[in-house]
This record gives C-alpha cells, structure tokens and sequence, in this order.
C-alpha cells in the first residue's frame, strides 16, 4: 500500500511523542476512521496560485473527517488516492472502487481535480490555518430536536485567495462523498427515500429529516451554507458542518460523533483524544514502514 512519504514523517514524529502515552491503551482504542492518502499523480493546473501542494491539503482535510469520527465503532479505514485530470468542467469528483465490511462502508476510491484550467484553484501553502479569509459565520437551523449547524464558512479571501475556488474546500467536500454520500455506495441507496435522509437515534438531534438534492449533495436551496452541497463558489472556504457529519453518520454507521472537529478540547477530553490519536498514528507507522 502506498503513502506519501512527507505524511509518513510526520507520522513517525507524531508515534514517537505519544508512544510512551499510548502504549498501554492502543489495543483498547483501536476504532475510529483511517483515511489512507495515495498520491494519485498527474500535473497541476498551470493557473492555480497559492503554492500549496494537493498532497498536504489532503492531510489536512483527512485530518478534519478523522477527527469528525475518531469515536467510530470498529476500525474504519478508507483509501483514498488524489490525482489530477481533465474533467472538463467541475471542480473534482470521487469515483468509488470499493465497499464492504461490516458495517458496509466505502472501503476505497478515487478523488479526481481538475487541471483542465476552467477552475482556477487557490492551493493554500498553510491549509491548517485560514488566515488568508477575513470573516467567519456560522449557520444554525432547529429541525425540531435541537439547533444543528448547517453551515462554517469563511469569507473576505485575500492575496491569492480572492476569485479563486479553494482547493481545500474541494477536497474536504469531495472525502465527504468517499465516506457515504455517494450514490453508487449501498448503503446511500438503501436509506436515501426520494429526496430525504433521515437522521436516526441514537445519533445527535436523531429523528429529522435532511433534504437531498436530485444527485449525492445535500440540498442548496435548503442548505447553502453546508460543505456537502452540488456548488462551491470562489473566494469562499467551507468547513464540514455538524450537518455534513450527521449525514455520512447516519449513512455509514459512524455513531458517537464528535460534531465540531475544529473544536480545541477541553481539558478532560484530552486524555481520550491522546488514546485515539495515538491508536491511528500506531496503526499508520506500520503502514509507513510496510
């Protein structure tokens, strides 16, 4: 199995910092989801700016959907391998390879960018930060069993950024899809009733319904602030809302959610967070050394 050397670097940096911590309570938290990143090839579009590279902006967005269900039951692991291609038109697009498992889940795919040169991608050097975005807002409905978020966005690009579509964004929005909102996923097909998904218990705020649009997204007319809709716009970044993450819970059987992944910890969570960090690092430093 491939993965990118700089990210494995980082992995062994990581393992060895935490090794004394975890060592005794790896085995207990061996859960949550693993993306597996694979670099994919082909060339980047000769108009995107920023400098940024796709590999570190996957690590980054895979780190935000790792977080998102670091609780998971069961070992839930995804390869994902990025490349660049002509698409035409769109901004990218995941192609599903493989499911199964129990619970059925996507097992693997394929993320596709376009470098065809008709979007013009701003690659963000510093993808952990969001410096280059002056506002921040954030979305709220009651479906009747609580205000959800629907929506975190920044707005107000500058340098680089302003006009651009961010790549960040794409790729976050496009590992949503590899992680069961996907049409050609099974269990999609078995819970998507017309254009409604049903957000069951004992998931959070269970027992609403969530309107889809007539492909894999979440409806914009309802949503359009959520990461899961059909369009993103430039000059605009999304994070995946609690909304997003509800979603592929439901559909992918990611219970015990944690609905705000950039949340910093309280102090308490810090010990539970360091057991599954350092269970995935574990599990990565193998795959780094195979």
């Amino acid at each position: 199995m491939s993965f990118p050397f700089a990210r494995c670097q980082i992995v062994r940096r990581l393992v060895l910092g935490l090794l004394p911590v975890v060592a005794g309570w790896a085995q207990a938290a061996n859960a949550g989801l693993v993306i597996h990143l694979i670099d994919g090839g082909g060339t980047a579009p000769a108009n995107m700016a920023g400098g940024g590279n796709l590999m570190t902006i996957a690590a980054e967005a895979a780190s935000v959907w790792e977080r998102a269900f670091a609780s998971a039951p069961g070992l839930w692991e995804v390869n994902m391998t990025l490349q660049w291609d002509d698409l035409g038109s769109g901004n990218g697009q995941f192609d599903q390879s493989t499911q199964g498992g129990n619970p059925n889940r996507i097992e693997s795919g394929r993320i596709r960018l376009n470098n065809s040169g008709n979007v013009v991608f701003f690659a963000d050097p510093t993808p952990w930060n969001d410096t280059e975005y002056g506002v921040y807002a954030e979305y709220e409905r009651d479906f009747g069993t609580g205000l959800v978020n629907i929506g975190r966005e920044f707005t107000d690009p500058s340098g680089d950024a302003v006009g651009r579509v961010d790549l960040l964004t794409i790729v976050l929005h496009e590992m949503g899809h590899g992680l069961g909102l996907n049409s050609d996923y099974q269990g999609y097909k078995d819970q998507r009733d017309s254009f409604f998904l049903t957000i069951k218990p004992p998931l959070p705020y269970g027992g609403f319904y969530v309107e889809l649009a007539i492909t894999d997204h979440l409806f914009d007319g309802v949503y359009p602030n959520a990461l899961m809709t059909v369009l993103e716009s430039p000059g605009i970044r999304k994070r995946a809302s609690a909304l997003d993450i509800l979603v592929n819970a439901q559909l992918s059987g990611g219970l015990n959610p944690n609905l705000n992944p950039y949340a910093v910890p309280e102090p308490a969570a810090w010990i539970s967070m360091t057991i599954a960090v350092g269970a995935v690092s574990l599990r990565r430093f193998a795959l780094c050394r195979g």
